[in-house]
């Protein structure tokens, strides 16, 4: 994670901006924070540490890729052990940016109306939210940036996360076998796009769906040009490119995206993209910063 998109830690719990805030923290020192409530929604993104969270009666003990909901009027608070770093995004955003949204699509209602039923925590896959981390980056650079347009870009990010959170909990909460009535190729996709870091050979997916090897392989080939060992390894290096660019540490990248080796990840992402993992990313990093106006040199 690029340090100057992270923030030291605020002891407030009222916001100062109108519809939403979003920070980054990296803590390796004790952090107490005493049970409060805000008047807005706190939605936590757990990326390392040895945290429980006390929401209520309710107690979490949190794992990597969990997300976490609190509603406006929640009493909570996280204890927090110092074995570990403690590093998380926290999103403040107001009922009312919400509610106006929700004016627009009853899509961004959902997670609104799962922590009305006192639901909290989701854990998220990988590849979820590996996705949901980008959009934050994304967020932060528009928040951070002068350029023209920015102010409205910073909006638009801001609600495809909401909606982007809210399609993955729904999926969470709707697994792909009771989706009935779907084509059975949107399906194995969707399957695929959410197992990567399992098995998802041939045999093992005809498993999952009840249809004949042959007939998933037909489909690939018929209708997308290429074999399913072909999609999928795809697939797993788009995962491992996106956790690239959030500056995710390569070996956990490549494990969570399903590789069982990094000589046959090597050669297949050189093949890909052209370049070694390290060579790319150190490349959109530098793109990156000759295309931001607001960085400066000494």
């Amino acid at each position: 994670m690029k340090e100057k998109l992270r923030s030291d830690f605020l002891d407030r719990q009222k916001m100062t901006q109108d519809n939403f805030e979003l920070y980054y923290y990296n803590d390796s020192v004790q952090i107490h924070v005493h049970p409060h409530y805000h008047e807005h929604y706190e939605i936590q993104f757990f990326l390392e540490g040895d945290t429980t969270c006390y929401i209520n009666e309710h107690c979490y003990k949190l794992r990597e890729q969990d997300v976490i909901i609190i509603p406006p009027g929640s009493r909570h608070y996280n204890k927090i052990s110092n074995k570990k770093p403690y590093r998380r995004f926290i999103f403040w955003i107001t009922k009312e940016y919400l509610d106006w949204m929700v004016s627009n699509d009853k899509a961004y209602a959902y997670f609104m109306e799962e922590t009305a039923k006192d639901r909290h925590v989701w854990h998220l896959s990988s590849v979820a939210f590996n996705s949901i981390q980008a959009r934050l980056v994304s967020l932060l650079e528009c928040m951070q940036s002068t350029s023209f347009g920015s102010k409205a870009l910073t909006s638009l990010s801001a609600q495809a996360l909401v909606l982007k959170l809210n399609q993955e909990i729904y999926d969470i909460d709707h697994p792909y076998v009771s989706k009935e009535g779907r084509p059975l190729n949107e399906m194995i996709l969707d399957y695929i796009q959410g197992h990567l870091n399992e098995d998802l050979s041939l045999a093992a997916i005809a498993k999952v769906f009840f249809v004949s090897k042959y007939h998933i392989s037909h489909m690939f080939t018929s209708e997308m040009g290429i074999s399913l060992h072909q999609f999928v390894i795809k697939k797993r290096l788009d995962q491992v490119r996106i956790a690239l660019l959030a500056n995710e540490e390569l070996s956990k990248a490549i494990e969570n995206a399903g590789f069982k080796n990094y000589s046959s990840f090597f050669r297949a992402f050189q093949k890909e993209y052209g370049m070694s993992p390290t060579a790319y990313r150190n490349q959109r990093a530098l793109e990156a910063l000759e295309s931001d106006p607001t960085e400066t040199t000494d």
